[in-house]
């Protein structure tokens, strides 16, 4: 009895007991579990017509036969596979209804078999031999099988698990299907297999040798799964190692040399037996030779090499390869060997031995791997404004292994990338633009690079618009560029916005224009295009004018001869053509000829000439006429009056004769005593026949002209040359004193003082110690200095010119800071002297830069002339000026003033140049400006003291070049309390072309010396270089800033910054 029936028959005798007295159940007994039914039996106590229910526990009825109600068996139907369930069968008796015999019985339902599992044992010559095995179903009956061979029943099985089929043919296909049955479901498989046949072995020699062979075989036929081992016997000799094994190869050794060998290989395969037998011979192959070694390929760090050998026995030769003492490629039967990590540029000996069949050779060779790459170079082989065409190379490498990339500015150039190629266009650049170019070169894993800076070309340029030929009606243009790319630009030439179709999109540089209206400004424009850049200019050009009636002027002169002069304005210059004539008759020599005058001769006194001039210009021609009658040639004056001064010189003169009555007048002219450059004095003069040339140098001799001019006739001159008187005073001594104090020698009327003297009567010893010079410094902004000596400073400055009428009313006032001046500093220069030996020239030039109104040019220039310690005799140095002598100390400075065309409003007006001299600084703690100004014949001499004896002494020349002729002028001091500076006035007459001035100054002379005052506001010094303006004193700050002077300390410390200033500016 089982542990479930158990279970069911204590619930039930717990029902019983429960229920006793009513009908309840007996023995109900599961006889049979399904896979989809259940079979129950059971019975009824203590009722008189029992009945059955059956319910599953929720209530709900079981679906089962009728015939379940009355009988005591029921089989249940319609239930899942593998399925718990519990169903509770109740009796009652017929009329009443089921109350205490309920039982409930638990079972579980069988699954359903699955297909059938196959497992080949082996297959067989007849058969197969197969295990089965199918899960699920119910155990009893257990599952049975059905198997077909190619649909063919061959038996039926109840439930074995293994089987063999040997009804089957031999080698032979079969689909094999097994069906497997239980509780009425089926299911099957199937497979397919081959049945075996007759077993063979098939031998096959792999190789032989003089003295071995090698075989290989197989058995064919034998049963599937099972191994097969072999036996193998060479003239019925089993072979050593090769008895009843399981391999299928076999080498036979110990053989003799060229001999035939039976060989039998027997195998087994369970109860299968099979043999073969074949015949082989060993070999006789010559001995290896003939190795040969030779190179495949190579790199910087490696080498390739092939090698082979001929004879011995085939496919046995084993080679190994020693590269310079190591191996690099071991024992094999390759016949090429790859050696790597090797140096480049170095050369290395291969070593190859071959071995066969126990004979070995050798051989050995040279091989060297090539250079790294190197040298990599390139150039721009040609440049536009947009492209730069760049070639590369190098050396070294694997050769047609190099590859090269391009950047520009960092940046790769994407046709130029890892290319072989040697050049590299690139393209799409800016013009006038520099780029940094790189170039790579790769060979053989090694990178090297170079780089340059390459420009484009400057975008193109019109240089310039020539018009080479013009005329009346026509202009031949030349024109250029410059910039671009050579021989690509085009031009295009419009006149008037008009464009030339002739002269459009051209390659030349020329264009002709036609059919243009005389005397007519046109615009030309060239427009020109190269490489994708451009560039125009325009100018304009005028066509001349039609050739103007001749303008005729005829001179008599005394020869008899007539000279005719004409000129005309307009027409090609220098293509006209004169035709003169004389009372209708052309004068020969004077026929369409370019000359501008005529000679006629001889003409009779008294005569009227009818003479006409005919012009002929591009095609145009005019006509004038000139009627002339003849006169006596004019007389010379006779100057009867001659008045000379020390400052002046008045002549008279009587009148000239003949000439065109009534027609004469004159002019009175002056210039130096050599008679060069005559300027007029006196200019049409017709009643009064005198002048007075004024402002003149005494003691000095001048070159007088009187020329008469009377209508056709030439000039008449008489010329005389007057000296001036001298002006009798005695300059170079006081009233009863030595000449010059016997310290120096007068000339001029001036005292030039001996060394260790100055002064006006070099009366005042000379404390300059030559060693130590005045430091004089220029103003960089406009002309001026500062000198500093002993402690002591003072300044001088061109302040101002005017020019002012006879009224002293101002016509014009120049500024002299205002200017943009250019200031140079010559280099230092020395000078051979007579009395010297040797002197230094230290010199400064100022300039004007800009073009100015009211005259052409003005140069100032600054000189000191400095002592050679050892070479330097004397004190001073001697100059040229006007055709005198003066002297200036070394150490002192002198300036120069040339101004050309200066633009006078009338010939009366006189020019008025102003300089200042500060007071001397630093000598006196309560300074006093004390001025005197004395008039020494050619010469005023000033001197601007402190108070305690410190002075500025300078001579001013009273003597200029006007037009080169010497001159005198005036001076005269303004006093300047407020900056204790003086300004000095040069008056200066009318001059024609230039005015050249040179005066100079002494040194600074002190007598005590730099002082120490107390500190207080009201002995704080300062230095300003002013400039006189409209009357009043501007202030214009040297290098920018006022210099307060303290100490002399101070005031050499602020002198060492102005001249490293200075010294930038050469």
């Amino acid at each position: 009895m089982t542990i479930k029936k158990i279970i069911i028959y204590l619930l039930m005798l717990i029902l019983v007991k429960q229920c006793e007295g009513q009908a309840r159940l007996t023995d109900v007994t599961v006889d049979k579990v399904n896979t989809n039914s259940v079979q129950m039996s059971y019975g009824c106590f203590d009722a008189v017509n029992p009945r059955y229910s059956f319910t599953y526990p929720n209530g709900t009825p079981v679906t089962v036969d009728p015939s379940c109600i009355t009988s005591t068996t029921c089989l249940i139907v319609g239930l899942v596979p593998a399925t718990q369930y519990s169903i509770d069968v109740c009796c009652y008796d017929d009329g009443s209804y089921c109350q205490f015999g309920i039982l409930r019985i638990p079972f579980v339902t069988y699954a359903e078999i699955s297909l059938p599992q196959i497992t080949f044992n082996s297959i067989l010559k007849n058969g197969v031999n197969m295990s089965i095995f199918t899960p699920g179903g119910i155990p009893d009956p257990p599952t049975t099988y059905k198997i077909y061979a190619n649909g063919t029943a061959l038996s039926v099985l109840n439930s074995y698990s293994s089987f063999v089929v040997n009804t089957l043919q031999p080698s032979t296909g079969y689909f094999i299907e097994v069906q497997a049955l239980n509780d009425n479901d089926q299911r099957k498989s199937s497979f397919y297999a081959v049945t075996y046949g007759n077993p063979e072995v098939a031998i096959s020699l792999l190789n032989s040798t003089l003295n071995s062979m090698a075989v290989s075989y197989l058995s064919t036929g034998a049963i599937v799964g099972m191994l097969t081992n072999y036996t193998v016997k060479y003239n019925n000799i089993g072979v050593p190692g090769c008895i009843n094994i399981y391999n299928t190869q076999c080498i036979i050794s110990n053989l003799s040399y060229k001999t035939n060998y039976s060989i039998n290989v027997i195998s087994y395969n369970q109860i299968n037996f099979a043999s073969g037998v074949q015949t082989f011979s060993t070999q006789a192959y010559p001995a290896i030779s003939n190795l040969t070694l030779s190179l495949v390929n190579k790199t910087t760090t490696t080498i390739t090499v092939q090698y082979d050998s001929l004879n011995g026995f085939p496919g046995q030769t084993l080679y190994f390869v020693d590269v310079h003492g190591v191996l690099k490629c071991p024992s094999s039967k390759d016949k090429i060997c790859f050696a790597r990590n090797l140096q480049p540029g170095f050369l290395y000996n291969f070593l190859v031995n071959a071995s066969n069949d126990g004979n070995s050779i050798s051989v050995n060779d040279n091989f060297s791997t090539f250079y790294q790459i190197s040298g990599l170079y390139f150039a721009s082989n040609q440049s536009t404004t947009s492209k730069i065409l760049i070639v590369y190379n190098s050396f070294s490498g694997i050769p047609g292994e190099s590859y090269y990339t391009t950047k520009v500015n960092g940046t790769p150039y994407p046709v130029c990338l890892n290319v072989k190629t040697i050049s590299c266009e690139i393209m799409n650049l800016q013009s006038a633009t520099k780029y940094k170019i790189e170039v790579f070169a790769t060979n053989d894993g090694t990178t090297i690079s170079i780089s340059k800076d390459i420009y484009t070309l400057n975008g193109v340029i019109i240089s310039d618009i020539n018009a080479t030929v013009i005329t009346t009606k026509t202009m031949s243009l030349s024109f250029g560029s410059y910039f671009g790319v050579i021989g690509l630009s085009k031009f295009t030439v419009t006149i008037n916005n008009t464009v030339i179709p002739s002269c459009s999109q051209i390659s030349t540089i020329t264009c002709d224009l036609a059919n243009l209206t005389p005397g007519t400004a046109y615009e030309i424009k060239v427009s020109v295009l190269n490489d994708g850049t451009s560039n125009e200019m325009t100018k304009i050009f005028n066509t001349y004018s039609i050739v103007s009636i001749p303008i005729i002027t005829v001179h008599q002169q005394l020869n008899q001869t007539l000279l005719i002069k004409y000129s005309t304005s307009g027409g090609v210059p220098g293509n006209s053509l004169y035709t003169t004539s004389i009372n209708g008759s052309d004068i020969s020599g004077c026929v369409k000829n370019s000359s501008l005058q005529c000679l006629f001769n001889p003409y009779q006194l008294g005569y009227i000439y009818s003479i006409t001039v005919l012009v002929e210009n591009d095609g145009y021609s005019h006509k004038s006429f000139f009627d002339l009658k003849i006169y006596d040639y004019p007389t010379a004056v006779n100057i009867i009056n001659i008045v000379p001064t020390s400052r002046n010189i008045s002549i008279e003169w009587t009148e000239s004769q003949e000439g065109v009555p009534n027609k004469s007048i004159y002019q009175a002219s002056l210039s130096n005593g050599d008679g060069v450059n005559f300027h007029v004095f006196c200019n049409n003069i017709t009643n009064i026949l005198k002048c007075s040339f004024p402002n003149l140098i005494q003691n000095t001799t001048y070159s007088l002209r009187v020329s008469v001019l009377n209508t056709n006739f030439d000039a008449v001159n008489t010329t005389i040359k007057v000296k001036t008187l001298n002006d009798g005073n005695e300059y170079c001594s006081k009233s009863g004193s030595m000449e010059c104090n016997g310290n120096g020698i007068c000339s001029n009327g001036n005292c030039n003082c001996l060394t260790g003297w100055i002064g006006q009567y070099c009366e005042i010893p000379n404390n300059l110690d030559n060693n130590n010079p005045p430091i004089i410094l220029p103003n960089p902004i406009s002309p001026g200095v500062i000198i500093e000596e002993k402690g002591i400073t003072y300044s001088f400055s061109i302040s101002e010119i005017k020019e002012i009428d006879s009224t002293l009313s101002t016509i014009k006032r120049l500024n002299i800071s205002s200017l943009q001046w250019n200031l140079t500093k010559s280099n230092d220069r020395n000078i051979s002297t007579s009395i010297n030996l040797m002197v230094t020239e230290r010199s400064w030039h100022y300039s004007v830069s800009i073009e100015n109104q009211y005259f052409q040019s003005i140069n100032i220039s600054f000189y000191q002339y400095l002592s050679l310690p050892g070479v330097t005799q004397n004190d001073y140095y001697e100059y040229q000026y006007a055709g005198k002598t003066y002297s200036i100390k070394l150490g002192s400075f002198k300036y120069t003033l040339n101004i050309s065309e200066w633009d006078f409003q009338s010939r009366l007006n006189t020019l008025e140049v102003s300089s200042m001299i500060t007071t001397p600084i630093g000598g006196s703690c309560n300074p006093q400006m004390n001025i005197s100004l004395i008039n020494s014949g050619d010469i005023n001499l000033f001197d601007i003291g402190d108070g305690n004896g410190n002075s500025v002494f300078g001579r001013l020349i009273n003597i200029v070049l006007l037009d080169d002729i010497p001159r005198s002028i005036s001076h005269r001091t303004i006093e300047n309390i407020a900056n204790q500076s003086v300004s000095i006035v040069s008056m200066i007459p009318y001059f024609e072309s230039t005015l050249f001035v040179d005066p100079d100054f002494s040194n600074l002379i002190t007598v005590n010396g730099k002082v120490s005052c107390p500190s207080s506001k009201d002995n704080k010094w300062k230095i300003i270089v002013g400039v006189v303006v409209g009357g009043t004193v501007g202030i214009a700050l040297i290098a920018g800033s006022s210099y307060y002077f303290y100490k002399k300390k101070i005031m050499q410390k602020e002198n060492k910054k102005l001249q490293n200033k200075l010294n930038n500016m050469k």
